[in-house]
């Protein structure tokens, strides 16, 4: 009976890792308009067209680590990247966003990410100007995009403390 019950528990826990026990991907009820992948590592999410409530909404019933949130085309009223976009509880290592009307940032938008965020990209938008303290704290941050917006200039200190690898601000109208 033993060896019995030892198979079964070997093949339940096998099962729950192929399935991604923990790491599942929310219901389309809760998730109607963003594609979600699992993966050992953790969910990507792709988002199309997504509304803040939208985005909001499903971060919120979210419980695993999500590598990667993408966010194409969001909504057209979104012009500001707002404060309470991200809970304190969202674990997101990757954020892109591309093909916005975003042209601000408030400076604590990103704050929640603090202990997680890795990679950030706002590209192909209308960002004009980057608050100073927008990526203050920002430990884990090593690669930031903001290529192809309409940038003029950039505060001293933006990326002071920051270990970035990577930082791509081509084609903005930076001047010298």
């Amino acid at each position: 009976m033993s060896r019995l019950w030892t198979a079964l528990t070997s093949v339940l826990t096998l099962w729950g890792a192929v399935r991604g026990v923990g790491k599942q991907c929310p219901d389309l009820a809760a998730n109607p308009s963003c594609h979600c992948y699992n993966f050992e590592n953790g969910m990507y999410l792709e988002c199309p067209a997504a509304t803040v409530h939208t985005l909001k909404t499903l971060l919120e019933v979210i419980q695993s680590p999500v590598q990667s949130l993408s966010i194409y085309e969001p909504d057209k009223t979104l012009t500001k990247l707002p404060k309470n976009l991200f809970s304190h509880s969202a674990i997101i290592r990757k954020i892109h966003i591309s093909q916005s009307n975003i042209e601000d940032l408030h400076e604590d938008s990103l704050l929640p990410l603090k202990p997680y965020l890795e990679s950030f990209s706002l590209v192909s938008g209308r960002l004009k100007e980057i608050p100073q303290d927008a990526f203050k704290g920002l430990n884990r941050l090593n690669a930031l995009d903001l290529q192809d917006n309409q940038i003029t200039a950039i505060p001293a200190y933006t990326f002071y403390g920051l270990s970035l690898e990577k930082l791509s601000l081509k084609r903005n109208r930076l001047q010298n």
